[in-house]
């Protein structure tokens, strides 16, 4: 991706306590779901994390050691920032700037891999390949990612999603993926659409209110905020479609 355009993703979503749909819920249904396969504590790493919302959350639901991993050293910083003001009540957060596919961790080193609507950005196999070798045996994977609900979605969305996304698979195709690469399936969830608006979309609304005072007519930044209001249109109207797919791996 172009570093003009990652620059100008980071930021938009700068200051937002989420940088992507997500349901503090749901995260913890999932987690009470496969903390039994889990040893006591789990190391534990939060692919892309953005400002490390959800590490908070993992850290002190399981009192786990969390290594949070985005690429955006601006995300990592806030991260930084809010560690020194109030570190997680319970367990430990360690901030790294890196790629979520190399994050410098070693082979079989960790207990769980969590990642919260950033596996798109760098493909779901890519991903699942890259994390594969760093999971302790019967380690778990927990991501999740865009996803179709049916095999005919309107072709407004279809549209929308061709050049940014045109791997976007089905549930069912998502799951087969993962169980191709030798991953057995666990359990799969969809993050209800109500809380893509509370948990992000309106939050970002304000955010890009506020960049749009200022922003240079036809510059990258300028065409990346009118594609996240397309964006939310495009939910608004279709999210029957589409939506996000938490899915529960085994290694």
């Amino acid at each position: 991706m172009d570093k003009l355009i990652i620059d100008s993703l980071c930021r938009i979503h700068e200051g937002l306590s989420r940088k992507g749909p997500g349901s503090d819920a749901l995260a913890r249904q999932l987690i009470a779901r496969i903390r039994p396969l889990l040893p006591e504590p789990p190391v534990v790493a939060d692919l892309g994390c953005g400002n490390g919302y959800c590490a908070y959350v993992l850290a002190e639901a399981l009192g786990a050691e969390v290594t949070a991993v985005d690429f955006c050293p601006a995300f990592i910083d806030e991260l930084k920032e809010r560690l020194d003001k109030a570190p997680p009540k319970k367990g430990h957060i360690v901030p790294r700037v890196a790629d979520m596919l190399t994050p410098g961790l070693e082979p079989e080193s960790i207990d769980l891999a969590w990642s919260e609507g950033a596996v798109g950005s760098v493909g779901v196999r890519e991903s699942l390949e890259g994390w594969l070798p760093l999971l302790t045996p019967g380690g778990i994977v927990v991501f999740s990612d865009l996803c179709w609900f049916n095999r005919q979605p309107p072709e407004e969305a279809q549209a929308f999603f061709a050049e940014p996304y045109p791997g976007m698979a089905t549930v069912g195709g998502q799951i087969k993926a993962a169980e191709e690469l030798g991953y057995t399936f666990v359990h799969a969830e969809l993050l209800p659409a109500a809380d893509w608006w509370t948990s992000y979309f309106d939050p970002l609304a304000g955010r890009l209110r506020e960049l749009e005072a200022d922003v240079e007519p036809g510059s990258v930044l300028a065409e990346v905020i009118r594609l996240a209001w397309v964006e939310q249109e495009n939910f608004r109207r279709h999210s029957d479609h589409f939506g996000y797919l938490f899915l529960v791996l085994k290694k």
